[in-house]
């Protein structure tokens, strides 16, 4: 065990955590997108149920 600790250098980790960094920036993005999107489909949800509620109040 102790021989590949010695393998294993700085550079591997930093490529490592940026490799994940990138993906986790990926799906934050993803999220944040999706988040907007479902907020947008409610906006709209919102808008027809007015419009519904005052037709039948005619």
């Amino acid at each position: 065990m102790l021989a590949s600790k010695g393998r294993i250098v700085s550079e591997d980790w930093k490529k490592a955590y940026r490799n994940i960094q990138k993906e986790e920036d990926k799906y934050l993005q993803a999220l944040e997108d999706d988040e907007i999107e479902c907020a947008d489909i409610e906006e709209v949800s919102d808008d027809n149920g007015a419009a519904d509620s005052q037709e039948e109040n005619l």
